[in-house]
Order: C-alpha cells, then sequence, then structure tokens
C-alpha cells in the first residue's frame, strides 16, 4: 500500500496514520490465526458507492472472508457562489450553484463487509473515540463473523448428514416393503398355479376315465400317450409338489423403490389418513373433528328435504347421518363413557344417559 500514489484514494495528511490502523488490525488478526490479503488499494469509491465497492484488504476468519474499506470523511460547509458561477447560472437556465462544499477532514471510517454482522458493519472517528481506542471491537467482529460462518458450515454438515439417515432410512424401509411384496406376489403366483394345476387334475382324472373306457387300438394308444405327458405337465405345474421356499428377491431398480418410497414417507411423517393416534385433546384432533362436523352439515341438507318422506327412506337417511358423525368426529364418536348412550336416530346427536329420543318414545308422532 505504501508504493501506492495515493494509497486507499486518501489524503496525504491522513495517509500516516490510515496505513498504521491497518497494520494494527492486521497484526490482531495473524495473532487470532486468521489470513490477510490486499484488494484494489490505490482509489477511493464514490461516496455513492461505497458500501458496495471492493475492499482494500480482506481479513479471513474460519473460512468467511470480511472486506475492509477505509474511507476519509468529508466535511460539509456552505456554498458561496462566485460572480461567475452566478453569471454562468444567469445565462444558461441548466447550471446549479451547489448548496454545500465537501473538503475531506482527518476522520476516518472503516466499512466491514461479507458474514453475519454482529455489532456493527461501520467504525470512525468520533470526538473523544478514535479508531485507534475501536481497534479491538473491529478484531472481535471479524472473529464473530468467522465463528457464526463455522456455526453455519458444521449445521450444514450435520442437517445434510440427518438428511443423509433419514433418506438411507427410507430406502431401507422401501427395500424391505419391496421384498414383502415380491414375496406375497409370488405367494399368490403359487396359489395361482395350485388352483389352476388342480383343474387341470381334474380334467385329467376325467379324460383318463374316458380312455379307460375305451377299446384297445391306435385311438387309445395315443390318447394314452397324451394323458402320460399331460400327468407329467401338471406335476410340473403344481407347486406342491416342491417343498415352499422364500423366493430370491431380484435387485430393485429406482422405479420399483418409487412407489415404497412414497408409503414410507406416509409412514414416517403421518401422511396416512389414520386417526387412531390422535388423543382427545390434540390440535390435528380438533381439526379432524371440525372437518367431521362439517360433512355432518353436508348430510343434514338432504335430511331437512327428506323428512315427511318415506319413513324406511328417512330411518336409513338418519342412520348414515349418525355413521358419518361416529366416522369422522372420534372425539364424539359411539358411547363414550357413562353418560352417553349412542346416537339418535332423528338428527345423529349424541343421546345421554337416561334420555331416550322422543320420536323413539312416540313413534306415532313421527312424520
Amino acid at each position: 500500500m505504501q508504493n501506492e500514489q495515493q494509497p486507499l484514494g486518501l489524503s496525504r495528511p491522513v495517509q500516516g496514520r490510515a496505513l498504521r490502523l491497518i497494520q494494527a488490525l492486521i497484526t490482531a488478526a495473524e495473532a487470532e490465526g486468521h489470513s490477510c490479503s490486499a484488494g484494489a488499494t490505490g482509489f477511493a469509491p464514490p461516496s455513492h458507492r461505497r458500501r458496495r465497492a471492493s475492499p482494500h484488504f480482506t481479513i479471513s476468519a474460519q473460512g468467511q472472508t470480511v472486506g475492509f474499506l477505509v474511507l476519509q470523511e468529508q466535511d460539509r460547509t456552505e456554498h458561496v457562489a462566485t460572480e461567475k458561477e452566478l453569471v454562468d447560472a444567469k445565462k444558461n437556465s441548466w447550471i446549479r450553484i451547489p448548496r454545500f462544499d465537501y473538503t475531506p477532514s482527518e476522520r476516518l471510517r472503516f466499512v466491514l463487509s461479507g458474514g453475519q454482522p454482529h455489532r456493527a458493519s461501520e467504525w470512525s472517528d468520533a470526538p473523544g473515540h478514535p479508531l485507534e481506542d475501536q481497534l479491538a471491537e473491529i478484531a472481535q467482529e471479524v472473529t464473530l463473523r468467522g465463528e457464526a460462518a463455522e456455526c453455519r458450515r458444521l449445521d450444514e454438515i450435520e442437517a445434510a448428514r440427518q438428511k443423509r439417515i433419514r433418506w438411507e432410512s427410507a430406502m431401507e424401509d422401501a427395500r424391505i416393503q419391496y421384498a414383502e411384496a415380491y414375496r406375497f406376489r409370488h405367494f399368490e403366483a403359487q396359489e395361482a398355479a395350485w388352483r389352476h394345476a388342480t383343474g387341470l387334475t381334474e380334467y385329467l382324472s376325467a379324460v383318463r376315465t374316458r380312455v379307460e373306457a375305451m377299446t384297445p387300438g391306435q385311438t387309445r394308444t395315443e390318447a394314452e400317450v397324451w394323458i402320460s405327458w399331460a400327468a407329467s405337465t401338471v406335476e410340473r405345474l403344481d407347486p406342491l409338489h416342491t417343498p415352499p421356499r422364500l423366493p430370491d428377491i431380484p435387485e430393485p431398480r429406482a422405479d420399483d423403490l418409487r412407489p415404497f418410497l412414497a408409503l414410507a414417507r406416509e409412514a414416517k411423517f403421518g401422511l396416512t389418513p389414520d386417526f387412531s393416534h390422535l388423543s382427545p385433546t390434540s390440535d390435528q384432533h380438533r381439526r379432524t373433528a371440525a372437518r367431521g362436523r362439517g360433512l355432518v352439515r353436508g348430510v343434514q341438507r338432504p335430511l331437512d328435504v327428506l323428512r315427511g318422506t318415506s319413513r324406511d327412506l328417512e330411518g336409513h337417511a338418519y342412520a348414515c347421518h349418525a355413521l358419518v358423525r361416529a366416522i369422522i368426529d372420534p372425539m364424539n364418536a359411539g358411547p363414550a363413557g357413562p353418560r352417553a348412550t349412542g346416537y339418535s336416530a332423528r338428527d345423529g346427536s349424541l343421546v345421554r344417559e337416561g334420555k331416550r329420543d322422543r320420536h323413539q318414545q312416540h313413534p306415532a308422532r313421527r312424520g
């Protein structure tokens, strides 16, 4: 940096101090085991781009690179228009006289980029608190960003490991289910082969009886040859002629395991429509019951239409209504303790102990 014509784009009065600050910061970083490298050091970015410009130097902590820009603050003062500016502005309407003048000050600012900020991303000279007193905070910020990056990296590794474990477990479950399905298909094929062989044996027995009644001759001889061939064929087809054994499972392809992977995911993450594991107070149970009550209300509408029609048809409709409540709403399904005795045949509501549906007590009132 010292060999640059204008190091870091700074004015001469602050160049020495800026380089000493950088040297102290790099020394502290290297003492922590961090690495440093120089960037583009021969310029100062414009004020409107200084937070997105390329860094003057970088410090890498645990794989996290933190970029540093060293900027010289500007002092702003009211601009006093000169006679020439006034004349030019009067002659040309597009000329605007600036409101402020900006001059380089002796204050410096460090702008950090890269990584997850903790304390801050900018440090500057302040009254009674120069940058020399803030170098420890800046060095600690670099260390904290490096530690955060390392934690993120370890978390990503652990997440990838857990994902791999879940995948291997799902694949193992899928292979087990594939093997079981293959054995069952083989079992069904054996049963079908046995039934087929049994039918052929009955047919062969009938043919043998018919041939035995034939008179000796060329036709009977040919028939007996056929019977001999048919008997050996049936014996070969009948699975009972060989001891039963588990089939050899072929190596599954990706397409073979795909349906079982879906089943394994459903079984692991509760995607199957099985409500038996729900507790009476769980949120999922309450949501299921709410959906069930909505379905019950949907069934109630045709009941309102059926009132006054055939008594048998109305009774069947009420029975369907109660069945839907029993299946969909497990919180109120069937008899539930000493107080619940069943469902009303009239509207499917829960009937308590000691109470009977008025329409059941007085059948004459129905209709």
